[in-house]
């Protein structure tokens, strides 16, 4: 009998809402090492978007004073989204954090379908996270992309048949 894998119990800290702190030095760091290398006008548009439109949700994983990591969520419908950006600083990576973040945006936004696109060097990780990939190919550079995909079952409301 093999076991699954383990659920890791992510470093004492809270969930916040970053939009008002997307100015701070450690949201523009983490918004940065999704961005690849980002002009300082690039960086600014997507922060803009964060704060002004409503559909789009921003949430930092805070330890003691430091944001230690982020999730950037784009509501599609009242209860889909995608991820459009997510990132962890190296040195706080596989300790459970992504994964709490991503199962806090599921209940604060009550979602039952969550996307994601990424490369292969993290499928692993939205794989361990539940979600199911499938390549979408190679972009103009040659990097293979992967959309992932985590559909949770929905619950009948009660007196009504599934």
């Amino acid at each position: 009998m093999t076991a699954g894998p383990r659920t890791k119990t992510p470093p004492t800290g809270t969930i916040v809402n970053l939009k008002p702190e997307l100015d701070t030095g450690d949201a523009q760091r983490l918004l940065a090492m999704v961005m690849g290398h980002p002009t300082p006008t690039r960086l600014e548009e997507v922060c803009q978007v964060y704060r002004f439109l409503p559909e789009w949700h921003v949430f930092g994983y805070r330890v003691g004073g430091d944001v230690v990591a982020f999730i950037g969520i784009q509501l599609l419908t009242s209860r889909e989204a995608v991820i459009r950006h997510i990132a962890v600083l190296p040195q706080r990576r596989k300790q459970g954090i992504g994964r709490a973040l991503i199962g806090h945006s599921l209940k604060r936004l009550a979602l039952f379908r969550l996307t994601a696109e990424t490369d292969a060097d993290a499928v692993g990780f939205y794989h361990t996270c539940g979600f199911t990939a499938a390549s979408l190919g190679t972009d103009g550079r040659g990097v293979e992309r992967f959309t992932c995909v985590l559909a949770l079952e929905v619950q009948p409301q009660p007196g009504t048949t599934p």
